[in-house]
């Protein structure tokens, strides 16, 4: 990922896709349709392998992941406050410079028995990647 306006690099990696169990969001406050929809939990690895601090910038590059379901639909993403044991969501670092990477993790909701079937990079809305997206299938 390169942006015109920004001086930094990415290493963009979907580490897995995993279904999780309907216990998992014991707890865990739900809309009447989100509790009948399956969890699924998509682990990302973020490294920058430019120069510069991609946290400087006002993009925050995890941001811009998003799942499709096995229907082609987009799924659900479901933002948690606090502890998510199932799928720690963490955020960007705040000196995000050359070498740096982290991990993070997503849950997304998918309802009607489907599943996630891939996780896709849009890029920041300005450039190639929001037509032409990085493309990672389940399975």
């Amino acid at each position: 990922f390169e942006p015109e306006s920004t001086a930094f690099r990415l290493e963009l990696s979907v580490l897995s896709i995993q279904k999780g169990g309907a216990g998992d969001m014991n707890g865990v406050e739900l809309s009447k349709a989100q509790q009948e929809q399956t969890p699924y939990y998509v682990r990302l690895l973020l490294r920058n392998v430019g120069s510069g601090n991609v946290a400087a910038h006002d993009v925050d590059p995890a941001d811009e992941f998003q799942a499709t379901d096995d229907r082609g639909g987009q799924a659900q993403e479901l933002t948690l406050l606090g502890h998510f044991r199932p799928c720690e969501s963490v955020e960007e670092p705040k000196s995000f410079t050359q070498g740096v990477s982290y991990e993070t993790c997503v849950v997304y909701m998918v309802g009607h028995g489907g599943a996630v079937a891939q996780e896709e990079w849009t890029g920041n809305g300005g450039d190639a990647y929001s037509s032409n997206p990085i493309v990672w299938k389940a399975g």
